[in-house]
C-alpha cells in the first residue's frame, strides 16, 4: 500500500494536530509535517517533498493565497485549501482554484462540536483522489 505524505499548514497549533489526526485516520496518509505560517510552508514544501498541502486560508501576514501563489511557483504539488468559512469567502474559494489549488474544504465540518463521520470520510477520499490522480511531469 502507498503511502502518502501531507503537510498541514495552519496558523493554529490546536488546528495543525486536529487536522494531522484527521488525516492519520486514513493508514495511506501521514503527516509528513506542519507550518505555522507561510514562510516556514514554503520551506517544507521545498524540503519535505509532500505528495499533498492542506492549507488554512486565514492566516496573519502572508495569507493561504499569498502561500499557495509562492508554492505553485517552486512545486506542482497538490493543494487543498480549508478555511472557516467557506460559504462567506466564495471569491477566495475561486481565486485559490484558478491559482492552482485542487480543492477548497471547511474546516469547520472537520473539527467542533458537531462533526459526522460522514464529512470526515468524504475529506479524506476526496485527498485520496488527489494524490491518486496526479502524475508525475517526467
Amino acid at each position: 500500500m502507498k503511502r502518502y505524505g501531507v503537510l498541514v499548514v495552519d496558523d493554529s497549533s490546536f488546528m495543525r494536530k486536529c487536522i494531522s489526526l484527521i488525516i492519520e485516520r486514513n493508514p495511506q496518509f501521514f503527516t509528513i509535517g506542519t507550518a505555522g505560517n507561510g514562510k516556514d510552508a514554503i520551506e517544507k514544501v521545498k524540503n519535505l517533498k509532500p505528495d499533498i498541502v492542506t492549507m488554512d486560508v486565514e492566516m496573519p501576514g502572508m495569507n493561504g493565497i499569498d502561500i499557495l501563489k509562492e508554492i505553485m511557483k517552486i512545486s506542482s504539488v497538490p493543494v487543498v485549501m480549508l478555511s472557516n468559512h467557506t460559504e462567506e469567502n466564495t471569491s477566495v474559494a475561486l481565486e485559490a482554484l484558478g491559482l492552482g489549488a485542487l480543492d477548497f474544504f471547511s474546516k469547520g465540518v472537520l473539527v467542533g462540536e458537531d462533526v459526522k463521520y460522514e464529512n470526515i470520510n468524504e475529506f479524506l477520499n476526496r485527498l485520496k483522489i488527489i494524490v491518486e490522480s496526479e502524475k508525475p511531469m517526467f
